[in-house]
């Protein structure tokens, strides 16, 4: 048995529930969509430091499991999440009304077409922090937009899925095994974590449709999308010594991917 599920078990399927008593468990979610009118819906209300064991939703193909939880007024919590989130045909949210902190730790695993959502309250300032690894895989969709990410973890994606990320802080690396990261939606140099980029996979750039070149500089990873102005648009960290290419995508943002297409920007190549 896997260590996260030698724990009690705590399973919610309707209904809203405020301020269990769950601490150490796994919580398992079996909802049939994400409602506060149908629930399920826990909520952490009370001003404490939480710390669940596990979240796990096991839905079916066409049936996913699903449920909500968030951290609420009147007073503000953090939860930590020991060993991770695991989701298979799920569909999860883990929000904060405004003043909370969700921390992940140890391995998760978001599978068979589940979709993780963390929302960072009403001022999108509430962060998350993964320490560990968190695998998105088998067409799952992991979306961090509204929400800052901290911490040292490692966000695995696979192919044909989907990790959407905006404010990231240094600490954190993206493994692009096949699958696409989507940043800059709404904040502009904002991520700072650094990309592993395999073969198939790709870094959907928004709100860079200005850029008309990229620059590469060899010794630190970076590169740059610049505008005809000279004006740097996006600054992002690769490890290694990739070679990449950046093309318009039509949505109004670049796709950075390892393919040299017709309409790529030119590239210049710096040794430092």
């Amino acid at each position: 048995m896997p260590r996260h599920m030698t724990h009690p078990n705590v399973t919610y399927s309707s209904g809203i529930v405020t301020n269990p008593a769950i601490d150490g468990d796994n919580v398992i979610l079996a909802g049939t969509q994400i409602s506060f009118q149908t629930g399920p819906v826990v909520l952490f209300s009370d001003g404490k430091n939480h710390v669940l064991n596990s979240i796990v939703e096991h839905g079916s193909r066409g049936s996913l499991a699903a449920g909500l939880m968030d951290i609420f007024p009147p007073l503000n919590s953090n939860v930590t999440i020991t060993h991770g989130l695991h989701l298979s045909f799920g569909n999860l949210e883990l929000g904060s009304a405004n003043g909370g902190m969700w921390t992940i730790d140890c391995r998760s695993t978001i599978t068979n077409g589940s979709t993780f959502t963390a929302s960072g309250g009403r001022l999108e300032a509430d962060p998350f922090i993964l320490n560990g690894r968190m695998t998105v895989s088998h067409g799952s969709t992991a979306d961090f937009l509204t929400a800052p990410v901290k911490g040292s973890g490692t966000i695995d994606v696979g192919a044909g899925s989907t990790v959407d990320l905006d404010r990231v802080t240094a600490g954190l690396h993206v493994d692009l095994a096949g699958g696409s990261l989507v940043i800059g939606q709404v904040f502009r140099m904002a991520f700072l974590g650094t990309i592993h980029e395999s073969a198939a996979g790709s870094v959907d750039v928004m709100n860079a449709a200005d850029a008309t070149q990229e620059i590469f500089h060899r010794s630190t990873g970076m590169l740059d999308l610049v505008n005809g102005s000279g004006t740097t648009v996006a600054a992002l960290k690769f490890s290694g010594d990739p070679r990449l290419f950046t093309t318009p995508n039509g949505s109004g943002g670049m796709d950075i991917t390892t393919t040299h297409h017709a309409t790529s920007l030119p590239t210049i190549v710096m040794p430092h």
